[in-house]
C-alpha cells in the first residue's frame, strides 16, 4: 500500500486549511483515499471541515481497486 504524505509546511502560522483544501492541492480524490491527521482517521464527510494547521502528520491511503 502506498502512502501519500501531505505536506502541511506551506500553511502560514496560526492559519488552518481543511483537509479537503490539502487533498486538492495535492491532486488527490477525496472519494478515493483515506485520511489519517496525526494518526486518528479523518470520516470522509468530515474532509470540507476537518481544519489541520501547519506541523500536523497527515497521511492519504489511495484506495487501489482491481481484482
Amino acid at each position: 500500500m502506498s502512502v501519500v504524505i501531505v505536506d502541511t509546511e506551506g500553511i502560514p502560522e496560526k492559519a488552518s486549511k481543511t483537509v479537503a483544501q490539502l487533498l486538492e492541492e495535492q491532486g488527490l480524490e477525496a472519494a478515493f483515499v483515506m485520511v489519517r491527521v496525526n494518526g486518528e482517521v479523518v470520516r470522509r464527510e468530515e474532509y470540507s471541515t476537518c481544519e489541520v494547521c501547519r506541523g500536523a502528520l497527515v497521511k492519504a491511503y489511495p484506495f487501489v481497486g482491481g481484482g
